[in-house]
């Protein structure tokens, strides 16, 4: 007796391709190759496999970390990486892009004339790519000489990008800033580089504004950075 053929669901372990849109500018994708590069652990399978969204392209060409070459059981040699995922290596891949998808940090946009799945980074997934981003910043540079002028950053943005609010919120308060109120922050060094580089990761640069100022008399705040400034008063 020969039993009819299930349905296959989009999650039953099929060799066909994973495809993330190309949707980051540039310095976000020479960060995050820097950040895999660089060896530096990624929490789980899935958040390694959201860092590789963040490049765009064909999921199994892409992979350059060796961790995620080791957890997709993909064999790599020195001379030439094997682009190959290997039988259990498969169905790994394809459990942690539905965890990405079960968190909203992935959208699924649809398939290509070839049967390959197509997806999206959301702005959760933005958000969550800058928090793990974040973590190895180096933070504002402290400079030689200090202008004694004070940055203000400000921003205003809609409702319906909450998530990359709060990472760009996250990410500020990882630089040192003091907030003055949840949507301005201030500090002492200049900071516009980093906090544009943030916004335009979050595609969040046309809703901040960065000003300097000498009259800054904010007592909680300069009180904030006594210890930092004490070498400049």
């Amino acid at each position: 007796m020969i039993l009819p053929n299930k349905k296959r669901t989009r999650w039953q372990p099929k060799k066909r391709k994973i495809i993330f849109e190309n949707l980051f500018e540039p310095s976000l994708k020479r960060k995050v190759e820097k950040f895999l590069e660089s060896g530096t652990p990624v929490a789980t399978l899935t958040k390694g496999l959201l860092l590789m969204a963040a490049l765009g392209g064909v999921l199994a060409v892409g992979i350059m970390a060796p961790n995620l070459f080791k957890a997709f059981r993909m064999k790599r040699t020195y001379e030439k990486p094997s682009k190959r995922i290997s039988k259990d290596g498969f169905p790994r891949l394809r459990r942690s892009c539905y965890q990405l998808q079960k968190k909203y940090w992935v959208e699924f946009v649809s398939e290509d004339a070839y049967g390959n799945d197509i997806f999206r980074l959301t702005d959760k997934g933005k958000a969550e790519i800058q928090k793990m981003l974040q973590k190895t910043s180096e933070g504002i540079a402290r400079p030689t000489i200090w202008d004694r002028k004070w940055r203000l950053i400000l921003f205003d943005i809609p409702v319906t990008r909450n998530n990359a609010r709060d990472a760009l919120r996250y990410g500020i308060r990882s630089l040192g800033c003091y907030p003055i109120q949840q949507s301005v922050w201030v500090h002492p060094f200049p900071c516009v580089k980093e906090i544009k580089e943030m916004a335009a990761r979050l595609v969040l640069q046309n809703y901040v504004k960065i000003y300097t100022t000498e009259d800054f008399d904010h007592k909680e705040a300069i009180a904030t950075f006594r210890n930092l400034l004490k070498d400049f008063l």
